[in-house]
């Protein structure tokens, strides 16, 4: 088929409601035919598609600009009425990777970054001197809420921005745009960049054809072409609102749609009432029981439950039903570790308080941090154990991010399960492993504690690191916790990796070999913020909000292993209140009255002397003026919690210590 374009009046397409026209002439084999390809400009709120495998608007890679509404099908069984779809042919890398995963969710993350390449570069300007975390006050990338009659129609996310330079003068260059707040759920967003974005050479950059299609400054003259301007009417509107953008200086416009919480959680929430639905088959086996000459602690026991449901396949991954719900696959065996206190809660011959406790990255179910100081408090301290991340089992999780979107689906499976795992280790205490903790013997040793054991009716979280991030999911997830201690927690995985010691001590050189550049190993991490959402605390936010969840975060500044927008966004998301003096402002966090949260979330920053990274990131375990005032917070929350009014104070190991009354240490030591 021969193909002629034909303009058409630009007074016909441009005006409110109108028709968009390509007219084509076509010469068919027979000889026969001339049609015309009419589209209707679509309505605000309609959620129609463009699916395409790659976005004419951005050819500088497959898949960008990202998140696109070109990269989702419309599914009128989706509460979205679309679903994502990638090709796996579109995905960066050398053509092994899998889109599979995130093809299930009903719309792209809350918390995704949003990406462009630019062919001439990049100024380095736009971003010089700026931390990462704190919006960019006067950027040039505008992501707007355009769902119509939502609350927040119109209102603009603020942003912080990165370049990410290709190494060699004169582009391409990848601008990435990191929301300093969650977007809200199942709504439309419409990103507009404006010409205040400069090239290498410092000029402003020049819209191109497709983005004058978009925008209604020329004529389609294809098919796609006219497809592209009927799609963008609703942001076009939404232009022509504002009196902040200049339409005539925007340079690209594209738009998508984000998921719902339930889309988040259900995968976890089924899983989990598959494992309660299983608790009569599971077997409890207490292997060891060690004393320790510790006078907080009567014993170390180790032992195992049999027959949980195990929905991992050998490809550390997941099947689903048509439902998109996890299948089990059999059963597995998984191992915990329990921290007695010498005495309970209320003194000698009295049941202990329950902490359930995650480890950080490396480490394990036999984590050792704050055995002592948890039992000082007459509190059982329950190791469980995160899937892909212990020190036996990193590498493997290191070769599967090789391939980032099928690894980050590999790595969030495991996760999931090591929470169904900890789900059924409580379940579990609630009825035989307390009972055998109870028991005259325990693993064929006297129990001191003998008659004595867990109050399981008001459990709490305790972790740092990895172990805060997966509090703030578990605490959300399992009913029976309504109290968490997050130690150096994150959300948003995608925010902080490129910043975190892991990345640039181990994975940067080998991602950019994968995938051949660096701006190709970015933009790869990026778009894989949907797929870790399941286990992202940001994205389960709203869920513990709901819930009336109460949490202690606690933010060690300039961390190089958590980096600190992580924290910021997750605190964001939980809108927590800022508890003593801010030592770098977050975005939506408020100071909280009186230094005193009580019954709700409250984030405390921290600041100690660079004498390390793991001295920066675990300052909490440390025994210094910081570590005393961080666990003086710790224990004060958690006791109050259980007395029935959680309160988060501010230390007085910060306030009577440090000169300025606040929890800054740099100088202290």
């Amino acid at each position: 088929m021969s193909t002629r374009i034909q303009p058409v009046a630009r007074s016909l397409w441009r005006s409110a409601g109108a028709v968009v026209v390509a007219s084509v002439a076509c010469t068919n084999p027979d000889g026969m035919g001339t049609g015309k390809v009419l589209f209707e400009d679509r309505v605000a709120g309609e959620r129609s598609t463009r699916t395409a495998s790659c976005d004419a608007l951005d050819e500088g890679r497959c898949l960008l600009p990202f998140p696109s509404s070109a990269f989702m099908v419309e599914d009128p069984d989706s509460p979205t009425g679309r679903r994502v779809f990638i090709e796996d042919a579109s995905l960066p890398g050398t053509g092994e990777d899998e889109a599979g995963f995130i093809n299930l969710m009903d719309g792209f993350s809350r918390l995704s970054p949003v990406l462009s390449t630019f062919a001439e570069g990049l100024d380095p300007a736009l971003t010089a001197g700026r931390m990462h975390g704190p919006a960019h006050d006067s950027s040039p990338v505008h992501l707007v809420n355009a769902e119509p009659d939502h609350p927040d129609y119109g209102t603009e996310i603020p942003v912080w921005l990165e370049i990410v330079d290709n190494g060699f003068e004169g582009g391409p260059d990848l601008l990435i745009a990191f929301p300093t707040i969650p977007m809200a759920e199942n709504a439309e967003y419409v990103v507009f960049i404006t010409d205040e974005v400069l090239d290498s050479s410092g000029h402003p950059v020049v819209a191109d054809r497709m983005a004058d299609v978009a925008l209604g400054r020329v004529e389609p003259s294809s098919e796609e072409e006219a497809r592209i301007a009927s799609h963008h009417a609703p942001a076009r509107a939404l232009l022509a609102e504002r009196t902040d953008l200049d339409p005539e200086r925007v340079v690209r416009v594209w738009d998508f749609s984000t998921r719902t919480t339930v889309d988040v959680t259900r995968r976890l929430d089924s899983m989990m009432a598959d494992a309660v639905g299983a608790m009569d088959a599971v077997e409890v086996e207490l292997l060891t029981f060690t004393p320790r000459e510790d006078p907080a602690i009567a014993a170390i026991v180790k032992g195992e439950l049999r027959g949980v449901p195990d929905f991992l396949t050998d490809a550390r991954r997941f099947e689903y039903d048509a439902d998109g719900l996890p299948i089990a696959q059999g059963t597995r065996t998984t191992s915990f570790r329990v921290t007695l206190p010498a005495e309970g809660f209320d003194g000698p011959g009295s049941d202990y308080r329950v902490a359930l406790y995650g480890h950080g990255t490396g480490g394990d179910v036999n984590d050792n941090s704050f055995d002592s100081e948890i039992a000082a408090e007459g509190v059982v301290k329950v190791n469980l154990e995160f899937h892909g991340w212990t020190g036996d089992d990193l590498v493997y999780t290191f070769v599967d991010l090789l391939t980032l979107m099928r690894g980050s689906e590999q790595s969030t499976s495991q996760l999931l399960q090591a929470v169904v795992d900890g789900y059924a280790l409580l379940k579990a205490l609630e009825g035989e492993l307390g009972s055998q903790l109870r028991a005259e013997t325990i693993a064929g040793e006297p129990n001191p504690l003998a008659g004595t054991g867990p109050i399981t009716d008001d459990p709490a979280w305790v972790g740092g690191s990895l172990g805060g991030t997966m509090g703030a999911i578990i605490s959300a997830a399992y009913p029976e916790i309504d109290k968490a201690v997050l130690n150096v927690p994150a959300g948003a995985w995608t925010h902080l990796v490129a910043d975190s010691y892991m990345y640039t001590g181990a994975l940067r050189g080998i991602l950019a070999e994968a995938y051949g550049t660096e701006i190709d190993a970015r933009f790869a991490m990026a778009i894989m913020q949907t797929s870790w959402d399941d286990v992202d605390g940001a994205a389960w936010a709203d869920r513990a909000r709901a819930d009336g969840v109460k949490l202690l975060l606690q933010q060690s500044m300039d961390d190089p292993v958590v980096p600190n927008q992580g924290t910021d966004l997750l605190a964001a998301a939980l809108q927590a209140e800022q508890v003593g003096p801010a030592l770098r402002p977050i975005a939506a966090v408020e100071p909280s009255e009186d230094d005193l949260v009580i019954d709700g979330v409250g984030i405390t920053q921290y600041r100690v002397p660079d004498e390390g990274p793991f001295q920066v990131h675990g300052f909490a375990a440390r025994n210094t003026p910081a570590g005393l005032a961080a666990m003086e917070q710790i224990f004060g929350f958690m006791r109050s919690g259980w007395a029935g009014e959680a309160r988060i104070h501010f230390p007085d190991g910060c306030a009577d210590v440090t000169a300025d009354g606040s929890c800054d240490f740099s100088e202290h030591w």
